[in-house]
């Protein structure tokens, strides 16, 4: 049965209270504290089993994670009920506003998980790892970057980034087949490459009429995903 997680709202553009955060596990001196983001048209709910998964002890482990999940301003359902389109802008945020939204996200997990270890006599020894699926690829990227060229950005640079998408593919340089024990990865085909131009074109079309026109872009994507 899922535990319930402890829930937590942070600014974002023209909205004090339209980030959504939810919080699992406990807070240890000595943690992997795991922030991630969902992308379009993700919500919280996809993730909370893994997260809750990640937050619990095993093998013999003291403490599991402490796991932070967070997402789109806006695609979190109760939230967005609860505000419409009064608490969030019209013609969507930015990936720079998105990436300080989630900035701000990881700024309130590491906040939350100092004032339960404040009274600890133990060393708070913590790793961070930033964990993105589908359009928060994106983010992921851009996070990191800034986090490495723009030492103002943010006080918690991310040990480790962990990216989840079907679109993504290893760099060449990398050494993603030893980490594969050797298996083969296929190369993508033309027709991978197609889908995933297609898909691109889909929501830029989308977006664009969306500028003009509410409905007209709702049912253009609509159209596109059915």
């Amino acid at each position: 049965m899922l535990t319930s997680p402890k829930v937590f709202n942070y600014p974002i553009p023209g909205n004090p209270t339209g980030g959504i955060l939810h919080i699992y596990g406990e807070a240890a001196a000595a943690q992997d504290v795991i922030l991630y983001c969902g992308g379009f048209p993700d919500g919280l709910e996809p993730i909370s089993n893994l997260a809750e998964r990640l937050a619990t002890a095993r093998d013999g482990q003291a403490r599991g994670c402490y796991v932070g999940v967070t997402c789109f301003p806006g695609f979190d359902n109760k939230t967005f009920n609860e505000q419409k389109f009064t608490g969030f802008k019209k013609s969507g945020f930015t990936f720079d506003e998105v990436t300080c939204c989630v900035r701000d996200a990881a700024d309130l997990l590491f906040e939350e998980h100092a004032k339960s270890v404040s009274s600890s006599t133990d060393e708070c020894k913590t790793t961070f790892t930033l964990m993105t699926h589908d359009w928060g690829v994106v983010i992921g990227h851009l996070f990191i970057n800034r986090a490495i060229e723009e030492r103002s950005f943010t006080q918690h640079k991310p040990d480790r980034l962990v990216l989840l998408d079907v679109l993504s593919f290893p760099h060449p340089k990398s050494n993603y087949k030893e980490k594969l024990r050797g298996k083969e990865i296929q190369k993508r085909t033309t027709r991978d490459n197609l889908l995933s131009l297609s898909y691109r074109i889909a929501f830029a079309m989308s977006f664009a009429v969306l500028q003009f026109s509410e409905a007209g872009g709702l049912l253009l994507l609509a159209g596109f995903t059915t």
